[in-house]
Formats: C-alpha cells, sequence, structure tokens
C-alpha cells in the first residue's frame, strides 16, 4: 500500500439534496470579545452576526435543509435585582430587512447575580432559496421595574471571561 486513501464508495458527482439526513453541508461563525450592554427595553444590535450563503432550499421536506443558529459562551450579567436581559435573533434575507426570528435566552437577576454564559439555539426552517445569503443578529434588550437596569449582553471579567460565538449550520 502507497498510503493513498481511495475515494471508492463515495460519490463526488451528486448534490447536497443526496446527503444522509442530518449532515452539516456548510457552517459560518461569528463572535463578539468586546462588551455590550444596554438599558433599553427595546431589541438593541450587539454587534454579533453570522452570515452564509444556502446551499439548498430551506424546509423540513427531502432534498431541503434547514439552518440552526446557536450562541454560546461569553459572560451575561445584570446590575440589580429585578432586571431581566433578554437575547434575540434576527435574520436578513439578501441583504433586505431585519426580521425578528425567536428570543433564545434570558437571564433574571436577583442579589449576587451570577455571571452566565450564553446558550441559545433557533432552527430556521423557512422556504427560502439555495442562493439565498442569510445574515443572522443578535440583539440584546433589558426590563425591570424602576431604577437603572443595565443588561450586560457581553462583560469583560478580569480577562477570564471569552467571546460570545454565533455559528450557523445548514443541516440536510
Amino acid at each position: 500500500t502507497n498510503g493513498k486513501i481511495q475515494a471508492t464508495n463515495i460519490d463526488l458527482s451528486g448534490d447536497w439534496s443526496n446527503a444522509p439526513s442530518g449532515t452539516v453541508i456548510t457552517s459560518a461563525y461569528g463572535y463578539l470579545s468586546t462588551a455590550y450592554s444596554t438599558t433599553g427595553d427595546g431589541d438593541s444590535e450587539t454587534g454579533l452576526f453570522v452570515e452564509l450563503v444556502r446551499k439548498l432550499a430551506g424546509g423540513t421536506s427531502s432534498g431541503t435543509s434547514t439552518i440552526h443558529v446557536t450562541i454560546t459562551g461569553g459572560c451575561q450579567y445584570s446590575n440589580s435585582n429585578g432586571t431581566m436581559g433578554g437575547t434575540s435573533i434576527y435574520r436578513k434575507v439578501n441583504g433586505g430587512t431585519a426580521s425578528f426570528q425567536a428570543y433564545v435566552d434570558a437571564g433574571w437577576s436577583s442579589v449576587n447575580t451570577p455571571y452566565r454564559p450564553h446558550s441559545g439555539q433557533h432552527i430556521d426552517s423557512s422556504p427560502l432559496a439555495a442562493g439565498s445569503t442569510l445574515r443572522f443578529d443578535a440583539r440584546a434588550r433589558s426590563r425591570g421595574s424602576g431604577g437603572s437596569h443595565r443588561y450586560d449582553f457581553h462583560t469583560i471579567v478580569g480577562g477570564v471571561s471569552n467571546h460570545v460565538t454565533m455559528t450557523a449550520y445548514e443541516i440536510v
């Protein structure tokens, strides 16, 4: 043997719609390493986004795909008792207007609020065409009763907090 790998059982002439169910056919990621906070009770752009181009049409039937978007890591915090911080995902298609998709994680502060990482996911099964450029972005809002309620979507803690990552996977 000469150490070469022979691709005898792989059909390289097939298309993505022939991939086995559950196959990731493309992915992309973005991250936010700078601090971002808000006191507003409206979804505000955080600077965290991911963009990809669909390989297949969207949907849940045979020959289509879904996009799985995750937000993980980072360091969330709320500055006062009774503050709720929420994270949402918005989507732009082919550079159009951003539209709300889902709230994906939230935290409620109490006395001695802990720092916590993000852990959220959205599954997009919209019937969008192959070749569509999809941009997903994370937005934050702060809610509370009275006073100044600040939600830190991401805060830098003594050099030990890592960035918030947003990843999009297209899955058959």
